[in-house]
């Protein structure tokens, strides 16, 4: 039987420690990322509101004047209905 030699537990352990602090810096960087990312996102929200107000502005113009063509169909449906009742009576 042989007996561990000292130098090459010293050395295993030095791995260990070594594998351990590179794990560590692996998260701490995926955790630096993460952030980065987000800070990124939060940048971008003033570019992102702008745009989809714009598009906001435009589908309520959309609706204003569908609701108008709307309303005018539906007067002139109702006056001609109207004119119609009349010369039936």
């Amino acid at each position: 039987m042989t007996t561990p030699d000292p130098a090459e537990n010293q050395l295993e352990r030095i791995l260990i420690d070594a594998e351990d602090a590179l794990q560590a810096l692996r998260e701490e960087l995926a955790e630096h990322r993460r952030l980065r990312e987000q800070h990124d996102a939060v940048e971008q929200l003033p570019h992102l509101l702008n745009a989809s107000s714009e598009k906001w502005s435009n589908a309520r113009l959309f609706f204003d004047e569908l609701r108008e063509e709307l309303r005018a169909n539906r007067q002139a449906e109702d006056t001609a209905s109207d004119g119609d009742g009349r010369d039936a009576g």
